[in-house]
Order: C-alpha cells, then sequence, then structure tokens
C-alpha cells in the first residue's frame, strides 16, 4: 500500500488514480495529522510525502517518522513544490529516500515510486516453492541459480554456477565475503565479476 500525503485535492487524486491504475494499491491523505494518526495502526509500504501540509508539515512528519524505530524503515518521497537546493538537502538529510519537485508527471511519479520500492526493499531466502519469471517452480536459470528475491518488486537475484560469493546486493555480499577471508577474499571476488584483476 502506498499512502498519498497531499492537502491539495486533485493533486492528491491523481496521484492515487496513477498509482492504482499501474498496480499499486493507493490511499490519500489530506493533512499530516490524520497521516500520523493511521500510520500508527498500519504501516504502508511507502509514502508520498508533501512538505507544504496543513497543522504537521511534511518536514516534521518525516523527523517523526526517522526517530521511531518501527516507521523508520518506511521509504519516503518527498513530492513538493520547494525545489530550492536548501530545502532538497533538508528532505534528504532527514531520511528522505527521492525528492520529487512539482510540477512532475505522473509516469515519473510512478517510475520514482517503483525505484525506491526495488532499492529499499530487503533480501529475503528464496522460496523454492515462488515462481520464477517463466512462471514454473523451477529454482535453476540457465548454468546458475536463483537464490533470493524481494517481496516489493519481486527481483530475482542470480548466482553464476561457478562463483562461490553471495549473491551481489549491497553490504550483504560486502560482508559475506569480508567474513570468508578479508580484503584478498573481496578483491578476488570484484575480479571473478568484472573479468579483470581488482586492486
Amino acid at each position: 500500500m502506498i499512502w498519498c500525503v497531499e492537502d491539495d485535492a486533485s493533486i492528491r487524486d491523481i496521484e492515487v488514480y496513477a498509482l492504482q491504475s499501474t498496480g499499486f494499491e493507493a490511499e490519500g491523505f489530506s493533512d499530516g495529522a490524520q497521516f500520523w494518526e493511521a500510520v500508527q495502526k498500519e504501516r504502508p509500504e511507502l509514502v508520498v510525502l508533501d512538505v507544504m501540509l496543513p497543522g504537521i508539515d511534511g518536514i516534521e512528519l518525516l523527523r517523526r517518522m526517522k526517530a521511531r524505530a518501527e516507521l523508520r524503515e518506511i521509504p519516503v518521497v518527498m513530492a513538493t513544490a520547494k525545489g530550492a537546493e536548501y530545502d532538497k538537502i533538508q528532505g534528504l538529510d532527514l531520511g528522505a529516500d527521492y525528492y520529487l519537485v512539482k510540477p512532475f508527471g505522473v509516469m515519473e511519479l510512478v517510475s520514482c515510486v517503483k525505484a525506491v520500492l526495488r532499492r529499499c526493499a530487503p533480501m529475503v531466502p528464496f522460496d523454492s516453492g515462488a515462481l520464477n519469471r517463466s512462471g514454473t517452480t523451477n529454482t535453476r536459470l540457465g548454468s546458475g541459480e536463483v537464490r533470493y528475491a524481494t517481496p516489493y518488486a519481486r527481483r530475482w537475484y542470480y548466482r553464476p554456477a561457478n562463483f562461490t560469493g553471495a549473491p551481489m546486493r549491497g553490504n550483504y555480499w560486502f560482508e559475506r565475503m569480508k567474513q570468508n577471508g578479508g580484503k584478498d577474499a573481496i578483491l578476488r571476488g570484484l575480479a571473478k565479476l568484472t573479468g579483470g584483476n581488482a586492486k
């Protein structure tokens, strides 16, 4: 579920409609207080947050979310008319995952939401009974093995059969390689991935 917090009803309706028409579940909130009350009871997958809201503004909402352990992992896209460099830096430094400046296109919003969900989706163990891209339950593709999938974007991670490291996914891969042999192991792994010598 994507939540859109926007006091302008016409913009809010367009945001919700655009997300719903591209396959997302979406709901709109007209002010910060309404959103803050709802987020105490339910957790959205992502929040599209305006800055200039009546009552509790978007910056204060973002600050409150990042201060609460149970809310800080929810991705936040700031969508606002405040496009000065200072405003962007303030939002991103407080923990926003993306900053959209109005006016923006609806497809830009949808692409932004998809990109943030892909980037923020946690790595989870792959379920061998889950469907792969071809719609089957086969956990092998070509000469490699499907190891992990993400719950939001349903992205599939592929490990070559002759590669002994973990799938390259952020700090997870780096930490695993570090545990298995330190700097030399990391350099060997990078060399395998790039086909050359990593120094």
